[in-house]
């Protein structure tokens, strides 16, 4: 089922998409599932993820979730889990930056080239997402995960990660279309967008939060 509830996800997952999305007509929140007034279109997932450590923030999460058989970066997951970072402060600070980007670079990842790495906090570990697609796209063990272990992601027609970003963008320009304003999708694809309203696609790691 493309939109499950917390204590229904399979962590650990690779996800490629939006933090926070207001155009899902969801709300992040500690109190179970979300209002959710239509279910997205496969592959896509809409799920609240708890992150943080002991703070219990919560981030509301658009697009599209891999698992493995076998997580490829448990030692990195590892490294954070039970950190509490993003416990004391909502934007990581520089020390705490320096050390993931060095982190990632044992793991052949690297930092996102944007501002996404504000999002860095226990639970959620952000990724420049080229490089996160490209060393996933061919295992044969990653696949898509809607409520259950679907497809495996080399058989879908994304080769790479910018036709992945267009599809991501594609469901995105649809959900704004289908909210009750006066704008066609035509007027939304020529970028009439609200800039509250739209957001470019992101990457990160994703595991359970320690509370």
């Amino acid at each position: 089922m493309p939109t499950y509830a917390y204590d229904h996800q399979r962590w650990p997952a690779l996800f490629w998409g939006f933090v926070n999305p207001v155009w899902t007509g969801a709300t992040a929140g500690p109190n179970g599932p979300m209002p959710q007034p239509h279910t997205p279109p496969s592959p896509w997932s809409v799920t609240d993820h708890q992150t943080a450590g002991l703070a219990c923030a919560h981030l509301l999460l658009a697009g599209l979730f891999v698992t493995f058989d076998r997580f490829p970066y448990q030692e990195l997951i590892d490294d954070y889990y039970e950190s509490q970072l993003g416990l004391w402060d909502t934007v990581p600070s520089w020390h705490d930056l320096r050390q993931y980007e060095q982190r990632l670079t044992s793991f052949k990842l690297r930092m996102p080239d944007n501002t996404e790495y504000r999002w860095l906090q226990e639970g959620f570990l952000p990724v420049d997402p080229a490089v996160l697609f490209a060393r996933t796209r061919s295992s044969l063990t990653a696949r898509i995960w809607t409520g259950a272990p679907g497809d495996r992601l080399r058989d879908t027609p994304w080769t790479d990660w910018e036709a992945l970003a267009i599809a991501l963008e594609a469901w995105q320009i649809q959900a704004i279309a289908a909210e009750p304003i006066d704008l066609t999708v035509s007027d939304l694809a020529r970028k009439m967008i609200p800039h509250w309203h739209h957001q470019s696609p992101l990457a990160a790691i994703v595991f359970e939060n320690s509370d």
